[in-house]
């Protein structure tokens, strides 16, 4: 998961990806 994770965030915190971003945080 950590590899999406990544991904995601190299996206620029989309709209789907900065909530996906905030559920990671705690990891």
């Amino acid at each position: 998961m950590q590899i999406d994770y990544n991904l995601k965030f190299a996206e620029g915190h989309s709209t789907k990806g900065r909530i996906d971003n905030t559920i990671h945080s705690v990891d």
